[in-house]
């Protein structure tokens, strides 16, 4: 697990960290997953509450400012981080102007800096869109003088954008990590009133169910380099998935409350916090009935589908979303492949397999580039569906793309474990792709994963070449596709590189040129080329 964080999170935000169902989420993620003693959030959410200390004319009480409260909860909680997710409220629904502006831009430099004095690690989440489609309340046009939570300026997410920008551009380099939550937010959006123009995400400024699990998704990815799809949707599809949710979200709650009172904060109402034995004798209850559910059904989240009509079953593992798809007629030897990335993308091959009986496997570890840590999570993975399926000690590996980082990285580490490799259009020199032909997101992911700096790549090289020498020692069979128009992952610059070694090795290899082909689409021309050409060379025996 590469986590950029780890330890315990204070999470201070306004009303929509109050309501928590976001950070629940995530809770309950690392509790199923087991991975709840690495990491865990604490939420110190108020609502109303904002960091530019602003408060419009007509709220029913001045705002709370979360510096205010700031130096007693980091000393009260102890975290190792702090995530300041803020904005919603700091521009008070006017429109955007200076004043209101810079406000807001000190008041979240100022927590930073509060946080690093305090010996903590700063994570700094951009304000969600404001959902105008959904407000609940009046919207007033530019040239009013009296805006609010209850009567917003009909353009205000324009000031939330602008928000967002500051904090995309100023924070990366003061706060240890950096959160987009307003993009993710803006796709998932567009996608749900693609399928229904009149679709109500929440009341324009607090997110639903789902929109809690797209924000949830989106720090998971940040903070835990975890890509998940849906498991915050899937917590309420089944009997004790909605069992185990509706008692995270009790504990979570009753935590927040006990949090926030205990800490104090600046809205009129006020609570008793419980007595800490008390705390903790509900506390110990309701951990032992999330306990239960968990014990009574551990695989409540598996879920059965289909591909391309083979019986499909998704389950998770290591906290990682994961797939079987099972033959018609499996392989007496129990023969299988792993999909390294974008499972499903170009899969007549993956169909071919199938036919001849070899079970298909996947696990999510996207963006992680075939890095040492992703490696050995695969091996962990091959060892659970050997002893749990009792499918052959030996896999497959299909790489495409930059799935072949993977395919080589794990076939050179572990040869032993490899039956023959299938890589198409493979990344095989990160200098080239992600490098010279990516993006700078992608770049920065990629140097990431490795522990490197664009200054010295040299680490990543020497694991390229002991995996190339393994796979050349151990004779592992490869059959390589590659289009050569291909501009995005340039043969040359990559397969070529393999290809070179095994024509000078005398290992099992063929070379399937595609004449006037790009980066797509991937495939043999005959689907059936990877499957004749592993039966013929695998290493099943």
């Amino acid at each position: 697990m590469q986590d950029a964080v780890q330890g315990r999170v204070l999470v201070m935000g306004d009303s929509i960290s109050d309501d928590g169902r976001y950070i629940a989420m995530i809770n309950a993620y690392l509790k199923f997953s087991g991975l709840e003693r690495r990491v865990r959030l604490m939420n110190a959410g108020v609502s109303s509450e904002t960091l530019s200390g602003l408060s419009e004319p007509g709220h029913p009480f001045p705002r709370p400012c979360g510096l205010d409260r700031l130096d007693r909860a980091i000393a009260m909680t102890q975290p190792d981080w702090v995530l300041l997710f803020y904005g919603m409220n700091d521009g008070i629904y006017y429109p955007l102007e200076e004043r209101r502006f810079a406000a807001f831009r000190g008041g979240v430099e100022e927590a930073v800096r509060r946080v690093h004095r305090a010996g903590c690690k700063a994570a700094v989440a951009t304000p969600i869109p404001f959902d105008r489609a959904s407000y609940r309340g009046a919207l007033y046009p530019l040239g009013e003088t009296d805006y609010g939570y209850d009567r917003a300026y009909e353009g205000y997410d324009e000031v939330l954008a602008a928000y967002s920008e500051w904090i995309l551009a100023a924070m990366p380099g003061k706060a240890e990590l950096v959160v987009d939550l307003r993009k993710p937010m803006e796709e998932d959006r567009r996608t749900l009133r693609a399928a229904d123009p009149a679709a109500v995400t929440g009341d324009g400024i607090h997110p639903d169910d789902h929109g809690h699990w797209v924000m949830a998704r989106a720090l998971m990815k940040a903070m835990f380099n975890r890509s998940l799809t849906d498991f915050g949707d899937r917590l309420i599809e089944t009997e004790a998935g909605r069992s185990y949710w509706r008692k995270m979200m009790r504990l979570e709650m009753m935590e927040h409350r006990q949090l926030k009172e205990t800490i104090g904060h600046g809205l009129p109402q006020k609570a008793q916090p419980l007595p800490p034995v008390r705390l903790e004798e509900k506390r110990m209850q309701l951990r032992a009935r999330i306990d239960n559910v968990l014990a009574a059904e551990p695989d409540f989240m598996d879920a059965e589908g289909s591909f391309r009509g083979y019986p499909l079953r998704r389950f998770y593992f290591d906290g990682y979303e994961a797939l079987t798809v099972f033959p018609r007629c499996p392989a007496e030897d129990g023969r299988w492949a792993l999909r390294c990335e974008f499972f499903g993308a170009f899969a007549d091959a993956d169909e071919a397999l199938l036919q001849r009986g070899y079970q298909l496997a996947y696990i999510r570890l996207s963006d992680q580039y075939g890095s040492p840590e992703a490696v050995e999570e695969m091996e962990r993975f091959r060892q659970y569906m050997v002893r749990r399926l009792g499918l052959h000690p030996r896999m497959g590996l299909i790489g495409l793309s930059r799935g072949g980082l993977y395919a080589v990285h794990y076939a050179g580490r572990y040869p032993q474990h490899t039956a023959g490799l299938y890589l198409d259009a493979p990344v095989v020199d990160i200098l080239s792709w992600p490098g010279r032909h990516g993006t700078a997101g992608e770049w920065a992911q990629c140097l990431d994963a490795y522990g490197l700096t664009a200054d010295d790549p040299s680490p990543f090289y020497r694991i390229q070449d002991a995996a190339h020498r393994q796979l050349i020692d151990a004779k592992i069979p490869l059959i390589l596709v590659a289009g050569d128009c291909d501009t995005l992952v340039p043969y040359e610059e990559n397969g070529a590189l393999l290809a070179a070694r095994y024509r000078e090795s005398g290992a099992p290899f063929a070379l399937l040129m595609k004449p006037g082909v790009g980066h797509h689409p991937h495939g043999p021309k005959d689907p059936t080329a990877v499957a004749e050409f592993w039966e013929a060379h695998g290493l099943w025996v």
